[in-house]
């Protein structure tokens, strides 16, 4: 059977998962599993349909259900990448950002009745008004304008991120996927709790790349709200500038990658402990870069095996020396363990890839 990498339910196309989307290639050419993997925008009946979790669209759902129904031999791998919290994905504080308008749309697609109200709410929320009357330009002020501050934005209800996690446990109920990965298991205590099942790590590919001439520190590329400019502040306080890739610029963040030592990862929403973002460790190393989180990461495989170090932690670890010169050390440290041991890691990530597909009907 071939391999597909469906990104048909993914509003933007492919350009939003292509970093994990390429990872994923990378790891089922590599292990032997699949002589082609295929980007494909519709699904492929009779054969393996790779699908990283974008379920907002409930006539893509309706339609995975049809086609299993339909064409049996046609197999169905999930890659979940968002964390399920709160009957919704990263609704940590129990509301959702109002960032995109699905509400008419959404209202005649779903029989679920907390869905239609969510519909009906957010018909009425500022920036399902703006979406429709005002230029681009200065949409884009305002959203610009409004990330500075995300509170200001908080109490708008969105039903995004809960018409997705709705339509994935659907989905998982009806048995649909023969195998589900979960892009870490820093979040499988939580997929316990929503999915009522546990789910593999994706064993990831690592591909180091060639060193860059680093002429930064840090970089950062995300949202900035108020936890995190107060972070900030404290880091640059030790005389270290941060550069920010602000506006979700893959240019820029190539850039930034390619002339910076670290790229500082702090999760929005603080707790005891980081969330791996493995896509965002994958995309660093192929130009010699390191994650820097915030808090240490736990449970997951990917940054245990590559034994990455908290910021926490290497400011206990300095000692008296300036924290940049530290981090230097470190950096090189790292990435000499890390070549030492990174062919090690992708035989051992190809084994377990190996074994979960040996497990698929062919």
């Amino acid at each position: 059977m071939e391999f597909y990498i469906i990104y048909g339910n993914h509003l933007e196309g492919l350009r939003p998962i292509l970093d994990l989307a390429e990872n994923i290639k990378s790891s089922l050419l590599n292990s032997g599993i699949a002589k082609d993997v295929i980007y494909s925008k519709s699904i492929v009946k009779n054969q393996v349909n790779i699908i990283i979790e974008e379920f907002s669209n409930k006539k893509f759902c309706n339609q995975i259900v049809e086609i299993k129904k339909k064409y049996q031999n046609t197999m169905f791998v999930l890659i979940i990448t968002e964390i399920p919290i709160n009957n919704s994905y990263n609704n940590f504080d129990g509301k959702q950002l109002c960032i995109r308008n699905y509400s008419i749309n959404s209202f005649f697609d779903y029989k679920n009745f907390s869905i239609k109200i969510r519909c009906l709410i957010n018909l009425f929320k500022i920036y399902s008004i703006i979406s429709k009357i005002i230029p681009k330009f200065l949409k884009n002020i305002i959203k610009k304008l409004t990330l500075c501050n995300i509170n200001i934005i908080d109490k708008y209800i969105d039903i995004y991120f809960y018409a997705r996690f709705h339509n994935t446990r659907t989905l998982i109920n009806k048995n649909i996927f023969e195998k589900i990965f979960i892009i870490n298991n820093s979040s499988n205590k939580l997929m316990k709790y929503a999915f009522g099942m546990n789910f593999e790590e994706f064993p990831y590919y690592l591909e180091l790349g060639n060193f860059y001439k680093k002429s930064q520190l840090i970089f950062f590329s995300g949202t900035i709200t108020d936890e995190r400019r107060a972070i900030f502040s404290q880091i640059e306080s030790y005389g270290i500038k941060i550069n920010k890739n602000l506006d979700f610029n893959d240019q820029i963040r190539d850039a930034l990658t390619r002339e910076c030592y670290f790229s500082l990862h702090v999760s929005r929403y603080q707790s005891e402990q980081e969330f791996s973002s493995p896509t965002r460790t994958l995309q660093a190393l192929k130009y010699r870069t390191l994650t820097l989180p915030l808090k240490e990461y736990k449970e997951s495989n990917l940054e245990m095996q590559l034994n990455i170090c908290s910021l926490n932690e290497l400011l206990k670890m300095k000692k008296d020396l300036p924290l940049c010169t530290y981090l230097e050390i470190y950096y090189n440290d790292c990435i000499k363990r890390i070549e030492e041991k990174y062919s090690k890691i992708n035989n051992e990530n190809k084994n377990r890839l190996l074994a979960y597909f040996k497990k698929l009907p062919t």
